[in-house]
C-alpha cells in the first residue's frame, strides 16, 4: 500500500492538530451549543415558575415558551453529536495521521487514554440527552431534570478533555471548569434564549 509522503502527513496534522483552527473551531462549536443548552435549561427552570406566579402571566405563553426550548435544544443536541465526531476524526489524526479506523486505532484512542475516557462520556451524555428531550417532549415527570444531569456530564466531560485534565491537581482544576462552563452558560445562555425566545414569545 503507497505510503503519504511526509510532507503530507505533516499538513495533515497541522490542518487537524489540536491547535489548528478546525480543532478550535470545533471546541468553539462545542462550547456554543452546551452554552445554549443549559441556557434553555435555565429559561424553563429557573425563569418560567416565576414567569407564571406573575399576575396576568398566560399559560399559553409558557407553553409556546417550552416549545421553542424544546426545538432550541434539539438543535444543540444535535450540533454537539456532530461536533464530537468531528473531534474524534481530529484526534484520531493528531494520534494516527493518515491510518484508517479500526479496532487497533480506536481501542488505544477511546479506551486507554484520558481524553478517550471523555469523549465516551461526552458520547453518553448527548445519547441520553437525546432521550432526556423526547421524554420532554412527551411532558414526562423528571424529564428536565434528566436532560439537566446530561447536560452537567456534558460539561464534565468538557474539562475532562481540555487544559484542566493537564493540571496538577487535575480534579480540582477540572471541576473548576465545569463549575465555570455551567456558569457561564446559566448566565450568558439564559441570556440569549430569554432575547431569543422569551421575549418575542411573551409580547
Amino acid at each position: 500500500m503507497p505510503v503519504a509522503p511526509p510532507t503530507v502527513l505533516a499538513d495533515t496534522v497541522a490542518l487537524f492538530g489540536v491547535e489548528s483552527p478546525a480543532y478550535t473551531a470545533i471546541r468553539f462549536v462545542q462550547f456554543s451549543a452546551i452554552t445554549i443548552l443549559i441556557g434553555s435549561l435555565a429559561l424553563v427552570q429557573i425563569v418560567l415558575p416565576r414567569f407564571a406566579r406573575l399576575e396576568g402571566a398566560r399559560d399559553s405563553v409558557g407553553e409556546a415558551i417550552v416549545a421553542r426550548v424544546l426545538r432550541w435544544t434539539r438543535m444543540a443536541l444535535v450540533i454537539l453529536a456532530i461536533a464530537t465526531l468531528a473531534r474524534l476524526a481530529a484526534q484520531h489524526v493528531v494520534y494516527f495521521e493518515d491510518a484508517q479506523w479500526s479496532m487497533q486505532t480506536m481501542r488505544p484512542l477511546l479506551l486507554l487514554s484520558g481524553w478517550g475516557h471523555a469523549w465516551l462520556l461526552a458520547a453518553a451524555a448527548i445519547l441520553l440527552g437525546l432521550f432526556a428531550h423526547r421524554l420532554a417532549s412527551q411532558q414526562r415527570r423528571g424529564s428536565w431534570l434528566f436532560l439537566t444531569c446530561t447536560t452537567f456530564a456534558l460539561a464534565w466531560s468538557l474539562a475532562m478533555s481540555g487544559h484542566a485534565a493537564a493540571a496538577s491537581d487535575s480534579l480540582v482544576a477540572m471541576t473548576l471548569d465545569a463549575v465555570h462552563v455551567v456558569a457561564a452558560g446559566g448566565w450568558m445562555g439564559s441570556l440569549a434564549m430569554l432575547m431569543v425566545i422569551a421575549v418575542p414569545t411573551a409580547l
